[in-house]
């Protein structure tokens, strides 16, 4: 049953055996389509470390960085077929094989301007949904794949070529995007869409072809694009919320019970080393970038317009729907709850929201100073916790 093969995964169940202490052990083979530095590559490595530690020794890890096994639009084909055991699946480049969570990643436009917050409440939200919403879960198994975790960006930033303080500098500049979510804030504030692949990006900026990319502060530095990109405009575009870590269901079928469990287990460790690797990388950038490669733009209005585009962006979610959606204002009331939830858990907690440029900047340049331990703890005590085996 496709329900039942999901709860063995999104489940903590009653009870299992000990693992390990025998001769017999298991290599996974991890295709990660980015770095090895990455924060996608932080979340693999506290993964598997736990399940390491968890079966004694009795599943090891093959980790292939960089794309050298599958790329970022192979990786549903290749986990599927059995290429890599598992991999990270992003919803829009697969809008046919998975057309819901393709489609329910435009909730991604609620996303806080504060690292932090994208990455843990809004991210919980995403993660929490996927749980919990049946037809996510069986999208991915109708694949053959079994949904591990979620993976989210924070929210996504112009950078540009000049100076961007308002909407007449906006007014026809040429930003790269990465689709129909991004597009319609952008749009918003006037500048012209370009369609360009994002390993040409740079090249693209650098000859003038595209004034901006919109990109995670991240990406940003990752990618150098500060040297040829030297104005970042503070204003809050959406976040990826929902990018998928799969694992290839006949090799789970193939497993041990007490190893699925021990997997299942280290969701929370994936979900929380991708996160802490990411928050590590954007400090790292706003202190290496900021005041000194990187001007950081007041954006004037331009902010408010965007907030304005994103609103009406999930006032239309459920009109977007794909037809395999049922009740589509349901499934997006279901989430808002979610998003309204933990962000009323951030501000219990003390996690601020940047309010003006200043604030912004200094939410990046504090990013890992930050402890996550209570917020994560949140997160086991009300959702891993809750999580039973129905079997």
């Amino acid at each position: 049953m496709v329900a039942a093969a999901a709860a063995s995964v999104f489940v903590m169940a009653t009870a299992c055996g000990e693992v390990g202490g025998g001769s017999d052990t298991t290599t996974l083979k991890v295709a990660n389509f980015l770095g090895s530095d990455s924060s996608v590559a932080g979340g693999f490595a506290a993964w598997e470390s736990a399940i390491t530690e968890a079966t004694n020794g009795a599943v090891t890890f093959k980790n292939f960085d960089s794309g050298s096994l599958l790329g970022p639009t192979e990786q549903l084909q290749g986990v599927k077929s059995g290429v890599a055991d598992v991999g990270l699946v992003v919803p829009s480049y697969y809008p046919q094989d998975l057309p819901v969570n393709n489609w329910i990643q435009g909730m991604g436009a609620a996303v806080s301007a504060s690292p932090v917050r994208a990455l843990t409440g809004d991210a919980f939200a995403a993660y929490q949904f996927s749980v919990e919403n049946e037809q996510v879960r069986d999208e991915y198994l109708s694949q053959g794949l079994i949904p591990l975790g979620t993976f989210a960006s924070p929210a996504y930033h112009p950078n540009c070529s000049k100076a961007v303080t308002g909407p007449s500098e906006a007014q026809g500049l040429k930003a790269r995007t990465s689709g129909n979510l991004w597009s319609a804030p952008v749009e918003a504030m006037g500048m012209t869409t370009v369609s360009v692949a994002y390993d040409e990006l740079y090249e693209a900026l650098e000859r003038g072809v595209v004034d901006c990319g919109i990109n995670s502060f991240a990406g940003t530095y990752e990618q150098g694009f500060a040297d040829v990109a030297p104005h970042l405009v503070p204003i809050t575009l959406p976040q990826t919320p929902n990018a998928m870590f799969v694992f290839n269901k006949d090799a789970w079928d193939r497993l041990d019970p007490a190893v699925q469990q021990a997997i299942s287990d280290a969701s929370s460790a994936l979900i929380r080393g991708s996160a802490e690797r990411q928050l590590e990388i954007v400090q790292e950038g706003a202190k290496t970038l900021i005041g000194k490669k990187l001007t950081v733009d007041d954006p004037g209005t331009l902010g408010d317009i965007a907030a304005a585009a994103a609103k009406k962006w999930l006032a239309s979610m459920a009109d977007r729907a794909p037809d395999s959606v049922d009740n589509p204002a349901q499934v997006i009331t279901q989430y808002q709850a979610m998003l309204d939830h933990w962000s009323g858990v951030m501000d219990e907690l003390g996690y601020p929201e940047p309010a003006n440029v200043d604030q912004f900047v200094d939410a990046y340049v504090t990013a890992k100073d930050t402890d996550l331990g209570p917020v994560f703890e949140r997160l086991d005590a009300e959702v891993h916790a809750n999580l039973v085996n129905p079997r």
